[in-house]
């Protein structure tokens, strides 16, 4: 591994390390995110005719979305460079009993991408790689999936309008939010990297305005708000304001 690369580990491995043992958000917010991915992600598998299979889930964190996912898919395989995170995540799908999904703890920089797999998720994930380093990690997600496999992600977006509104207001508390190196991304961007790999059926989803950061700021409650941030964030999908929403997600295919 790299010098830079170990430096960016270590940094997040202290960021959420402590940002799951000390639960820096809104479990009833968490949830309702998880539930809405399931929803988006189940929707463009069947769109496309899609089986989960055999999934690889990249920064899988304290495991909810894989146990959540799990009744959907053959096998889970969730990493995270979290131990933390993995301990959390493994007691989880014990008391669960859930049986086909494994964690482990480890970085993405030191994987051998010898394994093949239906389904690769990159939830709140591809920000957290350097942007020189991302064309390199899809393509390697890209040789690992079966032909007519399905990679899809959800990242937060550089133009959304209420991050920028959060800086202003927060000022340098905004960064407490996040780890030192992840970065906001295009979305046009990405998704003309995902297709210069080799990726095809790449299509771009709005996914939030208002959920995820209320259920930071809202981590301690009341829990209502979350509630009608969801329903907010149902509406302002259909509305021009789209490209100004604070996440978006991707889904692309291997096609050969």
């Amino acid at each position: 591994m790299h010098d830079d690369h170990k430096n960016i580990d270590e940094n997040e491995v202290l960021f959420f390390d402590n940002y799951y043992e000390e639960e820096h958000y809104n479990p009833v917010g968490w949830r309702l995110r998880l539930e809405r991915e399931i929803r988006i992600i189940t929707k463009i598998a069947k769109s496309n005719n899609k089986k989960f299979g055999r999934v690889l889930s990249l920064g899988c964190g304290d495991g909810q979305f894989e146990i959540m996912l799990a009744p959907l898919a053959d096998e889970i395989i969730g990493i995270d460079l979290s131990p933390e995170a993995i301990k959390i995540a493994e007691k989880s799908a014990e008391a669960a009993g859930i049986k086909n999904v494994r964690f482990e703890c480890a970085s993405v920089n030191d994987m051998q991408w010898k394994e093949k797999f239906d389904t690769i998720l990159a939830l709140a994930f591809f920000h957290h790689i350097p942007k020189a380093d991302l064309f390199e990690l899809i393509k390697q997600l890209h040789n690992c999936l079966q032909t007519g496999g399905l990679l899809y992600s959800s990242d937060p977006n550089e133009k959304a309008l209420l991050r920028k509104v959060g800086r202003a207001l927060m000022g340098k508390k905004y960064d407490n939010f996040h780890s030192p190196d992840e970065h906001e991304m295009d979305p046009i961007q990405t998704s003309t990297t995902v297709r210069d790999v080799g990726f095809t059926n790449v299509s771009i989803t709005w996914t939030d305005f208002t959920l995820i950061p209320a259920l930071f700021i809202l981590k301690n409650g009341p829990n209502w708000p979350l509630y009608l941030a969801k329903w907010l964030d149902g509406f302002l999908y259909f509305t021009p304001l789209r490209p100004l929403a604070s996440a978006f997600s991707l889904s692309a295919i291997k096609d050969k």
